[in-house]
Protein backbone atom coordinates (compact mmCIF):
# COMPACT_ATOMS: atom_id res chain seq x y z
CA UNK A 1 0.00 0.00 0.00
CA UNK A 2 1.12 3.68 -0.72
CA UNK A 3 2.02 6.28 2.02
CA UNK A 4 -0.10 8.75 2.24
CA UNK A 5 1.91 11.93 3.56
CA UNK A 6 -1.46 13.74 4.34
CA UNK A 7 -0.37 15.49 8.11
CA UNK A 8 -1.98 13.77 11.13
CA UNK A 9 -1.97 15.11 14.34
CA UNK A 10 -2.36 13.81 18.22
CA UNK A 11 -2.12 15.27 21.30
CA UNK A 12 -0.77 18.92 19.22
CA UNK A 13 2.07 16.88 18.09
CA UNK A 14 2.29 15.86 14.13
CA UNK A 15 3.01 12.49 13.44
CA UNK A 16 5.25 11.15 10.91
CA UNK A 17 4.65 9.34 8.04
CA UNK A 18 5.30 6.06 10.77
CA UNK A 19 2.03 6.41 12.34
CA UNK A 20 1.23 3.98 15.33
CA UNK A 21 1.17 5.59 18.81
CA UNK A 22 0.60 4.13 21.81
CA UNK A 23 -1.10 6.03 24.78
CA UNK A 24 -2.48 4.99 28.26
CA UNK A 25 -4.64 7.52 30.36
CA UNK A 26 -5.60 7.97 34.19
CA UNK A 27 -9.21 8.50 33.11
CA UNK A 28 -12.03 8.43 30.45
CA UNK A 29 -12.21 12.09 30.29
CA UNK A 30 -8.07 12.18 29.92
CA UNK A 31 -9.03 10.01 27.20
CA UNK A 32 -11.51 11.85 25.23
CA UNK A 33 -9.87 15.39 25.55
CA UNK A 34 -6.24 14.01 23.98
CA UNK A 35 -8.45 11.77 21.15
CA UNK A 36 -11.70 13.89 20.42
CA UNK A 37 -9.74 16.07 18.17
CA UNK A 38 -8.28 13.27 15.93
CA UNK A 39 -11.53 11.28 15.78
CA UNK A 40 -12.73 14.68 14.70
CA UNK A 41 -10.29 14.91 12.45
CA UNK A 42 -11.14 11.48 11.16
CA UNK A 43 -14.77 12.32 10.31
CA UNK A 44 -13.32 14.75 8.11
CA UNK A 45 -15.60 14.15 4.78
CA UNK A 46 -12.84 12.11 3.14
CA UNK A 47 -11.22 10.09 6.15
CA UNK A 48 -12.86 6.93 7.77
CA UNK A 49 -12.61 5.80 11.51
CA UNK A 50 -12.44 1.94 12.83
CA UNK A 51 -12.64 2.02 16.50
CA UNK A 52 -12.08 -1.05 18.29
CA UNK A 53 -13.68 -1.12 21.69
CA UNK A 54 -14.75 -3.05 25.30
CA UNK A 55 -18.49 -4.14 24.59
CA UNK A 56 -19.36 -3.55 27.85
CA UNK A 57 -18.34 -0.06 27.40
CA UNK A 58 -19.21 0.19 23.23
CA UNK A 59 -22.54 2.50 24.66
CA UNK A 60 -20.28 5.37 26.99
CA UNK A 61 -17.35 5.18 24.61
CA UNK A 62 -20.62 6.82 21.69
CA UNK A 63 -22.27 8.59 24.14
CA UNK A 64 -18.69 10.98 25.06
CA UNK A 65 -18.37 10.90 21.19
CA UNK A 66 -21.65 12.31 20.58
CA UNK A 67 -21.40 14.62 23.65
CA UNK A 68 -17.75 16.05 22.25
CA UNK A 69 -19.58 16.84 19.05
CA UNK A 70 -19.20 14.19 16.62
CA UNK A 71 -22.16 13.09 14.93
CA UNK A 72 -21.79 9.45 15.43
CA UNK A 73 -25.24 8.40 13.84
CA UNK A 74 -24.58 10.31 10.16
CA UNK A 75 -20.95 8.98 10.36
CA UNK A 76 -21.87 5.57 11.34
CA UNK A 77 -25.34 5.40 8.63
CA UNK A 78 -22.90 6.80 6.18
CA UNK A 79 -19.80 4.01 7.11
CA UNK A 80 -17.64 6.62 7.85
CA UNK A 81 -17.28 5.15 11.40
CA UNK A 82 -17.41 1.76 12.72
CA UNK A 83 -17.16 1.49 15.93
CA UNK A 84 -16.41 -2.66 16.98
CA UNK A 85 -16.26 -4.59 20.12
CA UNK A 86 -13.05 -6.70 20.94
CA UNK A 87 -15.07 -10.35 20.18
CA UNK A 88 -15.35 -8.80 16.42
CA UNK A 89 -12.05 -7.47 16.03
CA UNK A 90 -8.86 -8.97 18.69
CA UNK A 91 -11.01 -11.92 19.64
CA UNK A 92 -12.63 -13.27 16.62
CA UNK A 93 -11.90 -16.62 16.46
CA UNK A 94 -11.97 -16.52 20.45
CA UNK A 95 -8.65 -16.02 21.49
CA UNK A 96 -6.15 -13.37 20.21
CA UNK A 97 -4.52 -14.75 16.87
CA UNK A 98 -1.51 -11.83 15.40
CA UNK A 99 -1.77 -13.60 12.00
CA UNK A 100 -5.21 -12.80 11.88
CA UNK A 101 -5.80 -9.87 13.43
CA UNK A 102 -2.78 -8.29 11.24
CA UNK A 103 -5.18 -9.71 7.79
CA UNK A 104 -8.10 -7.99 9.51
CA UNK A 105 -6.67 -4.82 9.59
CA UNK A 106 -5.40 -4.92 6.43
CA UNK A 107 -8.80 -6.01 5.20
CA UNK A 108 -10.76 -2.79 6.64
CA UNK A 109 -7.66 -0.44 5.30
CA UNK A 110 -8.40 -2.32 1.78
CA UNK A 111 -12.38 -1.84 2.06
CA UNK A 112 -11.71 1.87 3.59
CA UNK A 113 -10.34 2.00 -0.08
CA UNK A 114 -12.49 0.72 -2.10
CA UNK A 115 -15.46 2.92 -0.38
CA UNK A 116 -13.75 5.86 -1.51
CA UNK A 117 -12.09 7.04 2.26
CA UNK A 118 -8.09 7.32 1.23
CA UNK A 119 -7.36 7.47 5.00
CA UNK A 120 -8.37 5.09 7.41
CA UNK A 121 -7.36 5.92 11.21
CA UNK A 122 -7.85 3.32 13.58
CA UNK A 123 -8.40 3.48 17.41
CA UNK A 124 -7.78 0.36 19.35
CA UNK A 125 -8.44 -0.18 22.67
CA UNK A 126 -6.14 -2.40 24.27
CA UNK A 127 -7.38 -3.13 27.62
CA UNK A 128 -8.70 -6.31 27.13
CA UNK A 129 -5.22 -8.02 27.10
CA UNK A 130 -4.83 -6.74 30.75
Amino acid sequence: MAIDATPITVAGRELGVHRHICAFFNSDEEQLDTLLPFVRADLAPSDKAFHIVDSERRDDYLSRMKAGGVNVDQATASNQLEVRIWEEAYLKPGWFDQHAMIERIQDVLRSGKRGGFPITRLVAHMEWCL
